[in-house]
C-alpha cells in the first residue's frame, strides 16, 4: 500500500509540470503531506521540490485555503501601446485598402513610420508586425474580383436560383437531386510558382518554363458527398465540352437528377450543349467565379501538386494532370469546395 501510494505521488510529481491542474494536485498534496505530520525535507524528496517551496505553499494554504494554491497573477511585460492608440493604428489598418486606388498600399514601415511620427515611439519591424497581428490583421494578398462583378446581380442569382430549385424538387417526386460545380482550367509549359520555405536571408530560384504546350482539366464537384467526374482534353470548345458532358450523364444513377452549375462561357452557352433528361445545365451570371467553389479548387490543385513542374511532351503534361487529380479525396473536395447557398435538402 506503501508503495503504491508513492508511485502515484511520484506521476503527480512528473506530469506536474505539463498541466496546471497537476500543478495544483501537487501543491495540495505537499499540504495534504505536511497535515499527516511529513517533514518539510521528507515531502520535498518526495515531490523533488525544495524544503521552501513546501513551506511556501503550506503557508500561503493556511492564509487563504480557496486561492492560495494558485498562481499569482504575473504583470508581464509592459504594453507598446494604450487601446486608443491600437484603435487608431486598427483604423489607419482599417482604412488602408480603400485608399489603394488612390495611394500605395501600407506595409510594415509604413505602419512603424506612422507611430514614430504619430506617437514619436520608436520600434522595431517585429514589435509593429506583433501589434498588428494582436488587433486582428495579416498581411495576406487580396482575391482578385473583375470591375464588372456585381454583387446585387449575384444576390439576385442566387435567390432565383433557390426559388428554380424549390419547382425543379416539386416536379421530381421521385429523384433526388445532386448538386455539381463544373469548371476547367489549364496547365502546362508556363511554370506555376508558389510560396515554398527558405532560410530568412536566401535568395531561392526556380526553373522558370515558358513554353506553349498545354493540357485542360474539365472537372466537375459535389460539394456535399465529395463525388467528382474529370477529363484531360487539349482544348477549351464546345466539342470537348460536349465530350464530358456525355461521360459525365452516363455515370448519374437512375433515382438522380443533377443540377450542373457552370459559368456561361462561349464553350458552353445555353442551346449549345445537349443533356439527356436526368441532367439539368444551370448559368452563373457572368463575372462572378466567387460563386463556383471549384475555382478554390483549382487553386489548391495548382499550388499543391502542379507547381514547379517542367515538361517535355504533351504526354508528360496529361500524365501529371490525371495524377493531380487523383490526389484529390471527397474529403478535400467537401472542405474545398463548401457552398453555402445550396438548398438544404440536397
Amino acid at each position: 500500500m506503501e508503495a503504491n501510494i508513492m508511485q502515484i505521488l511520484q506521476e503527480v510529481n512528473n506530469d506536474g509540470q505539463k498541466s496546471k491542474v497537476l500543478k495544483l494536485v501537487k501543491r495540495f498534496t505537499m499540504v495534504l503531506l505536511n497535515k499527516l505530520d511529513f517533514s518539510m525535507e521528507t515531502i520535498g524528496k518526495i515531490l523533488n521540490v525544495s524544503r521552501n517551496t513546501v513551506s511556501n505553499w503550506c503557508n500561503r494554504f493556511e492564509e487563504d485555503p480557496h486561492g492560495g494554491l494558485a498562481d499569482l497573477p504575473r504583470s508581464g511585460r509592459p504594453k507598446i501601446f494604450s487601446l486608443k492608440e491600437e484603435k487608431e493604428i486598427e483604423s489607419l489598418l482599417d482604412s488602408s485598402f480603400e485608399k489603394i486606388t488612390a495611394e500605395t498600399p501600407l506595409a510594415g514601415n509604413d505602419v512603424k513610420n506612422f507611430i514614430k511620427l504619430k506617437y514619436k515611439k520608436i520600434c522595431s519591424l517585429s514589435s509593429v508586425n506583433n501589434v498588428i497581428g494582436k488587433i486582428g490583421f495579416s498581411y495576406k494578398m487580396p482575391q482578385p474580383v473583375h470591375p464588372k462583378n456585381d454583387k446585387i446581380v449575384m444576390l439576385n442569382w442566387i435567390n432565383k436560383f433557390k426559388k428554380n430549385m424549390r419547382e425543379l424538387r416539386s416536379n421530381l417526386k421521385n429523384k433526388s437531386i445532386e448538386f455539381y460545380f463544373q469548371d476547367e482550367t489549364r496547365f502546362g509549359q508556363k511554370t506555376i510558382a508558389t510560396k515554398i520555405w527558405s532560410k530568412k536571408g536566401d535568395k531561392i530560384k526556380y526553373l522558370n518554363q515558358n513554353g506553349f504546350l498545354n493540357s485542360w482539366i474539365y472537372g466537375a464537384v459535389n460539394p456535399v458527398n465529395g463525388k467528382s467526374h474529370a477529363f484531360i482534353l487539349p482544348t477549351l470548345n464546345a466539342v470537348n465540352m460536349q465530350i464530358f458532358i456525355d461521360s459525365f450523364s452516363k455515370e448519374i444513377p437512375k433515382n438522380k437528377h443533377v443540377v450542373m452549375i457552370l459559368d456561361g462561357s462561349r464553350a458552353r452557352k445555353n442551346g449549345i450543349l445537349h443533356t439527356n433528361k436526368n441532367l439539368t445545365l444551370y448559368f452563373l451570371p457572368p463575372y462572378s467565379p466567387e460563386l463556383n467553389p471549384i475555382e478554390i479548387l483549382w487553386l489548391f490543385i495548382k499550388k499543391k501538386y502542379l507547381s514547379f513542374k517542367l515538361y517535355n511532351n504533351i504526354e508528360e503534361i496529361n500524365e501529371r494532370g490525371v495524377w493531380a487529380w487523383n490526389k484529390i479525396t471527397p474529403e478535400m473536395i467537401k472542405s474545398i469546395c463548401r457552398c453555402d447557398y445550396l438548398p438544404i435538402y440536397c
